[in-house]
């Protein structure tokens, strides 16, 4: 019905505007942001590490409970609960180990050897975007095959956790309020803003792309969300299932923030200032997510809240 239309055109929407995201890296081509987008990377990842794991514990993993529990009794419910959101977190686990697998060791990146003890391209030139584009004379070092590897590694791995992503946000607007969905929809941009400007650096860096072959691969990765988000929203699935996935989905949360944001966040830290507010703006993203929460029901059957669509 209308009801349903409308949850499409939410789902569909939120996914487009995560994808947008992408476009972010575009923005350092004035001299002025990418020099502030170098100043302030590891306190934005802090601050959508605490986005993600506050949207985890706060709203996501208290939904997932809820329609597991809808259908499984007792401890049960519980252990498959705890079992999906470990799921979630090893399934970026494995997927990580098995595409670094594909390339090449950790010791060479690109088919250049790395001495032991010397950090990565990728992560020298995450370290050093304050350089506009540092590897500018790579072209006469890395051919077409050997940079491959490097952008397919960002490229690949991104569209399948963005797909993931829009799975997960297709199963937010699917089962529960508006509110939920857009609540974790704006968890995912507040990260994938941070991750894109990244991923950007990367490409322009040590892939040697252009701002706009950059900005085409972002794009391209973070369709994945959409096509996400299309799959969720075209079958028919049951409530207690769609909290399996929130499950799953939360794991991946706390896998983005803990594994991925924090050590970067804690790489890029070089002072005591740093990780001091870089803390700070863990705590404000905790606390700008779990002000999403105050007046929140749980999901119920057939969407929203009833008498209480946010």
């Amino acid at each position: 019905g209308d009801v349903e239309k409308a949850r499409w055109g939410l789902s569909i929407g939120a996914a487009f505007l995560v994808a947008a995201i992408s476009l972010a890296g575009l923005v350092s081509v004035i001299p002025a942001i990418y020099t502030v987008a170098q100043k302030h990377l590891a306190k934005l990842l802090a601050f959508s590490a605490g986005c993600l794991m506050a949207t985890a514990f706060y709203l996501i993993f208290g939904e997932a409970q809820v329609m597991i529990a809808s259908k499984v009794d007792g401890m049960d419910a519980n252990r498959f609960w705890g079992t999906v959101i470990i799921a979630g977190y090893a399934s970026c686990l494995l997927f990580d180990l098995i595409l670094t697998a594909s390339y090449p060791e950790p010791n060479t990146v690109s088919g250049i050897t790395v001495n032991p003890g010397q950090k990565s391209v990728k992560e020298q030139d995450v370290e050093n975007v304050g350089v506009m584009n540092p590897m500018v004379e790579a072209e006469s070092i890395l051919s077409l095959t050997q940079k491959t590897p490097l952008i397919g590694q960002v490229v690949i791995g991104d569209f399948f956790h963005n797909f993931a992503d829009g799975v997960f946000i297709g199963a937010a607007f699917k089962a529960c309020s508006t509110s939920v969905g857009w609540t974790i929809a704006w968890a995912t941009i507040a990260h994938e803003f941070v991750q894109e400007l990244a991923d950007f650096f990367v490409l322009t860096g040590a892939g040697n792309l252009t701002h706009l072959q950059a900005a085409g691969a972002n794009f391209l990765s973070q369709m994945g969300v959409v096509f996400g988000a299309i799959f969720m929203c075209s079958i028919d699935i049951e409530q207690h299932a769609i909290g399996y996935i929130l499950g799953f989905g939360g794991g991946t949360y706390l896998y983005i923030s803990m594994t991925e944001c924090i050590p970067r966040f804690m790489q890029l830290s070089k002072t005591k200032s740093d990780y001091a507010i870089g803390t700070l703006m863990f705590c404000l993203g905790v606390i700008a997510m779990g002000l999403t929460t105050i007046n929140h029901e749980h999901c119920e059957k057939g969407g929203a809240h009833e008498g209480h669509d946010h």
